[in-house]
């Protein structure tokens, strides 16, 4: 039951960020500067420093106010028009973290991509710069 309503909110997260992506550039996550925009867990916003980075083959995750590092793969596949299905395999974990990766818009601001998943039940969302 709790591994059915992890994939469908993770199934949810992806079809809103490729609904809303009406960008026609392909997404390269290597290129861009991820930034935390919130992180949760228990219902509750912490404030950890977290970034995230990716290279070609590999990504790292690091939360610097634990001194905590984590590293794996990824793959990524097409979600909607022009999101992302990225598949997060952490070196430590059996099972992979499902992440959606679109664009996010909203009023008066530039639109920006944005990455969304849940890992150690906790929730991240990044903002690409």
């Amino acid at each position: 039951m709790k591994k059915l309503l992890k994939l469908s909110l993770l199934t949810l997260l992806i079809m809103l960020c490729s609904s809303c992506v009406l960008h026609k550039d392909k997404i390269n996550l290597e290129k861009i500067n991820w930034k935390l925009e919130s992180y949760s867990g228990e219902g509750k916003l912490l404030t950890n420093d977290i970034d995230i980075r990716f290279n070609s083959e590999s990504f790292e995750l690091e939360d610097k106010s634990n001194s905590i590092v984590e590293k794996g793969t990824y793959e990524t596949e097409e979600a909607g028009e022009d999101g992302l299905m990225v598949t997060l395999n952490f070196e430590n974990l059996k099972d992979p973290v499902i992440a959606g990766c679109g664009i996010k818009y909203e009023e008066n601001k530039e639109p920006k991509y944005n990455l969304v998943f849940e890992h150690r039940n906790r929730i991240y969302s990044f903002i690409g710069e």
